[in-house]
């Protein structure tokens, strides 16, 4: 259940919309929002409102719930949505555990969906074994302070490709090594709640 200013949302399973104007006294069923399973709703600061279904998508009202326009992920599964009415950012999570970032300039105008990490992942560089430069890719499901060095085999830092704060997304960085000799280097990356490390090959 959310509200506005001026109304009473509450989404059921089955059976729609539904919106009160006298604080929950009497409810309409909201017809104009074609939807029976509702799954989330959410109010931002402009008192829009987000709606996610589980085999409709997302959907957004900015005149108190009169309209309704599709942002998108029809048949994603569609289980918890929030937004910020700032950034215009609307992010979506799924029954099977995904997360999508849904961005545009406005959000009744999607630009584009991104699928954003659950999990801390570090990738093996490619290619692997390289000469002299490398791609390291890793992924971070929050932001927060991260490092991402490099250490030779008995634990001496050789170098620092990151240290510093990451939104969250997937990453990609470019490793040169032309100044180092041939060896096995192992690069690990650090930070918040994550401290993860592979190998990596140089031959020169």
């Amino acid at each position: 259940m959310s509200s506005t200013s001026t109304a009473v949302f509450a989404g059921t399973y089955g059976g729609g919309l539904f919106k009160s104007v006298d604080n929950g006294a009497t409810w309409t069923n909201v017809t104009t929002l074609n939807v029976q399973y509702v799954y989330s709703l959410f109010v931002d600061a402009n008192g829009d409102v987000f709606v996610s279904s589980l085999t409709n998508g997302v959907f957004e009202s900015t005149d108190n719930g009169t309209t309704w326009t599709a942002l998108g992920m029809d048949g994603a599964n569609v289980c918890s949505v929030t937004a910020n009415s700032t950034s215009n950012i609307i992010i979506a999570g799924t029954k099977d555990g995904k997360v999508f970032k849904i961005s545009g300039t406005q959000a009744t105008a999607v630009n584009k969906i991104d699928e954003l990490p659950v999990d801390f992942k570090l990738s093996q560089n490619y290619p692997n074994p390289f000469n002299p430069t490398t791609t390291i890719e890793f992924a971070l499901p929050k932001a927060g302070k991260y490092a991402l060095k490099i250490y030779n085999v008995i634990g001496q830092e050789v170098a620092s490709l990151i240290d510093n704060e990451l939104s969250a997304g997937y990453q990609k960085v470019t490793f040169n090594a032309s100044r180092m000799a041939s060896g096995i280097y192992i690069y690990r990356l650090s930070g918040n709640n994550v401290n993860m490390s592979k190998k990596m090959m140089l031959i020169k």
